[in-house]
């Protein structure tokens, strides 16, 4: 077996995203040229019919969205093209997670989730050139979170609004204060 240190030193990582759309329909699509098992699911192969805006993380307080593109002439199961089925769908506020999966030499090494979020909107992208695709932008999911002002999260604000509510008990203190530095 390829040890972690051994793989490291290659310095060349083969990896494919996996989208799992889950509306009434379940869609599993990934950008890898073959079809991939994670969690005993299997993700259909769009290749370079699947496109993701580059996932990035930031420490600014804002709430990131990406677009997804799915080439719409995809099929899936029973014949039905993406177009189809995605746009008669009811998909607002469905979630979406994204998978990163490794590869080595060929062999599938590990996945991560890298995006969890929720589907904001779809829509039809045509081109006159002759293609088409279904955009469906994604909210990351912390949008559906609702933070009130003032409200602050520790045992005694905890209590006041919840006073049966025991779980900061079971909390240890891990750092009393987070230090700033400049990159």
């Amino acid at each position: 077996m390829t040890t972690l240190s051994e793989i490291k030193a290659r310095k060349q990582t083969t990896y494919y995203e996996l989208v799992k759309i889950e509306t009434s329909t379940v869609f599993k699509v990934t950008n890898a040229p073959f079809n991939i098992s994670h969690n005993s699911e299997t993700y259909s192969s769009a290749g370079a019919l699947l496109s993701i805006d580059e996932l990035e993380n930031n420490m600014n307080f804002e709430v990131p969205k990406i677009t997804i593109q799915v080439n719409g002439l995809k099929e899936f199961t029973d014949g039905e093209f993406f177009i189809e089925t995605m746009l008669g769908l009811q998909y607002v506020d469905r979630p979406v997670t994204i998978f990163r999966t490794y590869f080595d030499q060929g062999t599938q090494i590990g996945t991560i989730e890298v995006f969890k979020g929720n589907i904001e909107t779809a829509q039809l992208n045509y081109d006159p050139s002759g293609g088409c695709s279904v955009g469906i932008e994604v909210a990351s999911h912390w949008s559906t979170w609702d933070k009130a002002n003032g409200r602050k999260t520790n045992k005694n604000s905890q209590q006041f609004y919840h006073s049966s509510d025991t779980g900061f008990n079971n909390c240890e203190e891990v750092q009393k204060e987070i230090l700033w530095k400049p990159a």
